[in-house]
């Protein structure tokens, strides 16, 4: 039975193309780390700053070429009715504050109902001492003073909780119109370079006009289109690669990267799917010497381990 399965193995191999050696590599895939051309060189974070109210633009002080730090004033639309908001809700909370604080009407209570507890022990003392010296009506009286004391003491206290809950109000209150004059101030998202300017100063803009393009050209990402019958995503994913791109004059510069996204989705069309890798920039000068829009050629080297991701705490400036 063995002898007979054996016979049929070996003949569906010979059949299959004799004594020859599987291929490694899926029909048409050539050895090697694969190159792909039409290598896409965007900039890692492109985006168009706009306002988030309406206003005069009372301040731009910023030019086309400028560099800004991450969280740097650029812009001001006019803040003169958010300023003065700020301060009327400043002084609200000071003041409710304040009267959460105070504790005069609590004090006068407690005193007040410690005189009249005494003022009403001694009558009763007086009338322990000789039956009827006292009024029993006075009794009462000095009883419904005692009380009334001990009524005010809890007044006070209920009102400065409730003081504390309008001064919590009156907090929430500054708090939105500090954030309502923050929004008529624009900073920089990231740290970048001024590509174009939308608007000038002293222009109305309302909320959602863009103001100015800003660009951070020393991390570039790299994308190509890997075909999906000849490298799966798990042979390229992390992998460094190389880019080399065209520059001006006939000259090349080859950068180093790595690959950080391999799309999970084939395109039906091409049967394609996106490899994306990041690349450091490098100056020329007063100059980037790659630019978001070049057209680059990548080689993934699938046949190195693969680089280790960074520690996502690790934020980049």
């Amino acid at each position: 039975m063995h002898a007979a399965s054996l016979l049929l193995t070996l003949a569906a191999f010979a059949q299959a193309g004799g004594g020859d050696a599987p291929a490694p590599y899926p029909a048409g895939r050539p050895p090697g780390d694969p190159t792909f051309d039409h290598a896409m060189i965007s900039a890692e974070n492109d985006a168009i700053i706009a306002a988030e109210v309406e206003g005069v633009l009372t301040q731009l002080s910023v030019k086309e070429g400028a560099r800004l730090e991450r969280g740097q004033v650029f812009a001001t639309i006019d803040d003169r009715q958010a300023k003065a908001a700020v301060e009327i809700a400043e002084n609200a909370h000071q003041a409710a504050v304040a009267r959460a604080e105070d504790k005069i009407e609590e004090i006068f209570a407690k005193a007040s109902a410690d005189h009249a507890l005494v003022d009403l022990q001694k009558d009763q003392l007086a009338n322990q001492n000789t039956p009827n010296a006292v009024p029993d009506i006075e009794i009462r009286q000095k009883k419904l003073a005692y009380r009334r004391a001990q009524l005010q003491t809890e007044k006070a206290q209920k009102d400065r909780l409730i003081a504390g809950k309008e001064a919590a109000v009156k907090a929430a209150e500054l708090k939105a119109a500090q954030i309502a004059l923050d929004r008529r101030t624009l900073r920089a998202p990231f740290a970048g370079e001024v590509q174009e300017l939308v608007q000038k100063e002293a222009q109305w803009v309302n909320p959602g006009d863009p103001v100015l393009r800003l660009v951070k050209f020393d991390l570039l990402r790299v994308e190509c289109n890997v075909p999906a019958t000849l490298y799966e995503p798990m042979e390229l994913a992390n992998r460094p690669v190389t880019v080399r791109v065209p520059l001006a004059g006939g000259r090349e510069v080859s950068v180093p990267g790595r690959v950080t996204y391999v799309g999970q989705t084939v395109d039906p069309s091409t049967k394609d799917y996106v490899v994306r890798a990041e690349i450091e920039n490098q100056r020329n000068g007063d100059f980037w010497l790659i630019r978001p829009g070049l057209v680059g050629v990548m080689t993934i080297h699938a046949s190195q381990p693969p680089v280790e991701t960074p520690a996502k705490s690790a934020a980049r400036p």
